[in-house]
């Protein structure tokens, strides 16, 4: 879930029979099918300015393509009924990007309709990079600070929200670097949690 162009989801292929790509941005889910049908896709890098250089991508030989497949759809409203039960799912850095964090945490395991089964991963990765401009404040899982003072971090949000129906298993501090063009990067440390489906 945020699988954007699908370079996580190609990796996947590697370990899974089956892989479901999905991200909210239609454009992202093109560049992942054209990478699925044609194994590369060509596309610009900014350098300076207007300048561009002309770069192709391309899966490994290796990777199965076939496995993946790659959806439009809210992260919000996913159910299994629609795209079924699966061993493991990935949430990648949408969590303070989505209008309804906890909604889409509890849609994977929905009872009714879990996208996870029973004893089952979930990776959540977040920058934790809450904002009003996305997520209305009453919505975030962290990054505010309580009625009686107290900081109220995501993974305690997360904590909060699975209590009883998942076991954390791992929290990792994850490097990120975003090109922005030939001089300027972004450097992001991703809140990583592993989970295991217990209920």
């Amino acid at each position: 879930i945020g699988c954007s162009v699908g370079g996580a989801a190609f990796e996947l292929g590697n370990m899974f029979r089956e892989v479901v790509g999905v991200d909210s941005q239609e454009e992202l889910i093109m560049a992942a099918e054209d990478v699925r049908r044609d194994g590369q896709r060509a596309f610009e890098r900014k350098e300076e300015g207007g300048i561009a250089s002309h770069l192709l991508v391309s899966t490994d030989v290796t990777i199965d393509r076939t496995r993946c497949n790659f959806h439009v759809d809210d992260p919000c409203s996913m159910a299994a009924r629609d795209y079924g039960t699966f061993d493991a799912v990935v949430v990648s850095d949408i969590l303070d990007r989505v209008h309804a964090p906890a909604l889409c945490l509890n849609r994977i395991i929905d009872p009714d309709s879990p996208l996870v089964a029973v004893g089952g991963l979930v990776v959540v990765a977040t920058r934790t990079q809450w904002s009003e401009q996305r997520t209305s404040r009453s919505n975030w899982l962290g990054g505010k600070v309580g009625p009686d003072g107290t900081a109220q971090y995501t993974l305690d949000g997360i904590k909060a929200l699975y209590e009883g129906r998942m076991e954390l298993l791992a929290t990792l501090d994850m490097p990120l670097l975003i090109r922005t063009d030939a001089r300027n990067f972004q450097y992001s440390v991703v809140e990583t949690s592993v989970w295991k489906r217990v209920a």
